[in-house]
């Protein structure tokens, strides 16, 4: 895998147009986390972007480092994660740990760059078949929030609630549900809102 050193993002100034003082000043706080984080190098490998994602801006390093074909994949294939993300965040109105749909955007953008920046991103992927709930439910296992929203499209989330849920949450999602507004029951809301009783009700066991 490629590495990045300290000195390699140092010279960025020569090889950005962007030289004003803020983008200065922003490059040396980078640079300051970079170092506290991987001293004066690192592998760019998988296990580096889970060390530090929100923590160090992949997408900073996107911008700057990647020859122009990737670094438009980035731009492109980010719009969209940030899309999806303001999606979930915005249309969401129970409570939720909203740092676990952060974290899963920042986790999809590092790995992107990780990708494009050793050079194992496959520009010609086909589309994979669309998964459901049932395609990745394991009921010995407990959900990531990932796991779910990952399918939050293609799951009749109310049938998933009527099997899987046990009483009262059972209950509790058919009322929600039906108290919903009808474009909340097209967007990722029923979801994460199945998301949110099953937690509560595999903690309980």
């Amino acid at each position: 895998m490629r590495t990045i050193s300290r000195d390699q993002l140092d010279q960025l100034d020569q090889l950005n147009i962007n030289t004003s003082k803020g983008a200065t000043a922003c490059k040396a706080r980078h640079l300051n986390r970079f170092v506290k984080l991987f001293g004066t190098e690192t592998e760019v490998t998988e296990e580096t972007i889970m060390k530090c994602y929100g923590v160090f801006p992949w997408d900073w390093c996107a911008e700057n480092l990647l020859e122009e074909k990737h670094r438009l994949e980035f731009k492109k294939i980010n719009y969209i994660y940030t899309q999806e993300y303001h999606a979930l965040i915005n249309t969401y109105v129970v409570t939720i740990d909203k740092f676990l749909l952060r974290d899963m955007y920042y986790i999809k953008q590092g790995l992107l760059f990780y990708q494009l920046y050793n050079n194992i991103y496959n520009y010609n992927k086909t589309e994979t078949i669309e998964k459901s709930f049932y395609d990745i439910y394991d009921p010995n296992t407990s959900m990531a929030l990932c796991s779910i929203v990952s399918v939050a499209y293609s799951t009749d989330w109310l049938k998933v609630a009527t099997d899987i849920l046990e009483e009262p949450h059972k209950s509790e999602y058919i009322s929600r549900y039906e108290n919903l507004k009808d474009n909340r029951k097209n967007d990722a809301t029923p979801a994460l809102l199945f998301y949110e009783l099953y937690s509560k009700q595999t903690k309980k066991s």
